[in-house]
C-alpha cells in the first residue's frame, strides 16, 4: 500500500470528515487534518535502484475553531502515527502552533519521517 493510503488509515478515525492532502477545500468539516509531503529521504542502493521503502517527511496539520481542540487533535494524530507500526513514524520536532486570521482557525503542524513500502 502507498504511504498516502496508510496515512489515511491511521488518521481517519480521528476526524468525522476526510483526511485532506495539501489543502482542505473551502467549508471542509472541522476539526480537520491536512497532510502534506514536505521532503524526505530517497534511499538508493549502490547499483542505482531505489530501496523498497519510501521515506517521505510528512507534515500533519490539525485545524479547529479553538486552540485546545486543535492541540488535542494534533496530539492524537501524533499518537496514532507513532502507534501505526506499518508506517514507522518518527516525529521530527515538536508541533508548531498556527492561527489563520482570515478563517479564524487555530492549528498545529508537526512533521514526521515515515517509512512505508513503495
Amino acid at each position: 500500500m502507498s504511504a498516502e493510503t496508510l496515512l489515511v488509515a491511521a488518521l481517519s478515525p480521528l476526524v468525522t470528515g476526510p483526511v485532506h492532502f495539501n489543502v482542505a477545500p473551502t467549508g471542509a468539516v472541522l476539526p480537520r487534518l491536512v497532510v502534506q509531503q514536505v521532503g524526505g529521504i530517497e534511499d538508493q542502493y549502490i547499483d542505482g535502484t531505489l530501496a523498497s521503502k519510501e521515506r517521505p517527511r510528512i507534515q500533519v496539520a490539525a485545524w479547529a475553531t479553538t486552540y485546545n481542540v486543535a492541540k488535542n487533535l494534533s496530539q492524537a494524530a501524533a499518537a496514532a502515527l507513532c502507534a501505526a507500526a506499518w508506517l514507522q513514524a518518527s516525529p521530527q520536532g515538536a508541533a508548531v502552533a498556527d492561527y489563520e486570521d482570515d478563517t479564524k482557525l487555530h492549528g498545529f503542524r508537526q512533521d514526521f519521517l515515515i517509512a512505508a513500502d513503495r
